[in-house]
């Protein structure tokens, strides 16, 4: 499947007609997009044409956003016009296109499950039920903010050892990181404050919003994941101690999930 030009100039018009659309950053997202259409060859001819597809979902997500909060509104714009105005032009220079074209799915993997994952959009669902925390929206917001940090460090540091496989490895396996973080975040069974609580202390004591993010809430997930199974199994006991399976309980996880 490849998009023309025609597409992304019809997908243009359909965002422009939006009466009420509400994004500070679309005057300039209009523009790269326009420009983007006239002058990059990834709308036409170019090789492999999975990037356009992804393009084409990138801006299916901008209508989707609407949906969303305000601040999430703006921020996922701002990921799209980064992808367009930054990203893009840099990857078109790379002769690793086969991982580039990985990177970029990657890059728009990160927030796919916001529109709606497998359970559905959660985030939307607890705006309307007035039921979505401020923790919870703070966090969800951190992870493309950090995306675009690191997809960004990497165009900055790469021209000094070239835009190599080894180079994206590290890039790509910062985004799949986030992909699950926000997996995470958006299930409809999180609703631990105080996770939210420590996962905020976590990005709050940090000044690098790369690595360190990813590491801290790395280390705030193990910590939940391993509180979670303690909780499961219990406190251990000699053998002849315990139950049989007709005598055992359900884990109750309801102080996470409830």
């Amino acid at each position: 499947m490849s998009v023309s030009p025609d597409d992304w100039k019809r997908v243009l018009d359909t965002i422009a007609t939006q009466n009420t659309w509400p994004f500070p950053f679309y005057d300039s997202l209009a523009l790269s997009i326009q420009s983007a259409v006239r002058t990059i060859p990834i709308f036409s001819n170019w090789k492999p044409s999975g990037h356009d597809i992804q393009f084409l979902g990138a801006l299916q997500t901008l209508e989707e956003a609407l949906t969303q909060t305000r601040s999430l509104q703006a921020l996922l714009e701002q990921y799209i016009l980064f992808f367009i105005s930054t990203y893009l032009p840099f990857a078109m220079r790379s002769e690793a296109q086969y991982d580039i074209l990985s990177l970029t799915q990657n890059y728009f993997a990160v927030t796919e499950t916001i529109a709606g994952g497998r359970r559905g959009p959660v985030l939307h669902n607890r705006r309307i039920g007035s039921i979505l925390r401020t923790n919870q929206l703070r966090l969800v917001e951190g992870i493309p903010r950090a995306a675009m940090d690191v997809v960004k460090k990497w165009i900055e540091e790469t021209p000094s050892y070239g835009s190599s496989t080894d180079s994206i490895k590290p890039v790509l396996s910062s985004l799949q990181y986030l992909r699950r973080i926000m997996n995470f975040l958006v299930d409809d069974r999180f609703r631990s404050e105080r996770l939210e609580v420590l996962l905020l202390r976590y990005l709050s004591e940090t000044e690098d919003i790369n690595r360190d993010v990813l590491e801290g809430l790395e280390k705030a997930q193990v910590e939940y994941e391993t509180d979670k199974d303690k909780r499961r199994r219990g406190p251990l006991r000699p053998l002849e101690e315990l139950p049989t399976i007709s005598d055992s309980d359900n884990p109750d996880d309801s102080d996470y999930y409830a």
